[in-house]
């Protein structure tokens, strides 16, 4: 909700013991990953890890979108997709 309502020092205040979040892509009709809401998370240090994302296309948007972690059940296909080694 603070991101939404750009309250830049409320999420500052949340953030400081955190490093990164580990979130869906959505919940409902909120999203976390619209480029606002990343900017906002990056804004304050935060890494975003995104879960369970299991097709490439989303994996790749993800990413495209700064994305600083995926998790997956398809490794097979996150290693043929973003070049990763396993």
């Amino acid at each position: 909700m603070a991101a939404k309502l750009r309250f830049g020092w409320l999420i500052r205040a949340l953030a400081k013991p955190v490093q990164a979040l580990q979130i869906p892509t959505g919940k409902g009709p909120i999203r976390f990953d619209s480029p606002g809401f990343m900017r906002q998370m990056k804004d304050v240090g935060l890494e975003l890890h995104y879960w369970t994302i299991n097709e490439a296309e989303e994996m790749l948007r993800l990413i495209a979108l700064g994305a600083d972690g995926i998790v997956t059940d398809r490794t097979d296909i996150a290693v043929k997709t973003l070049g990763i080694a396993s």
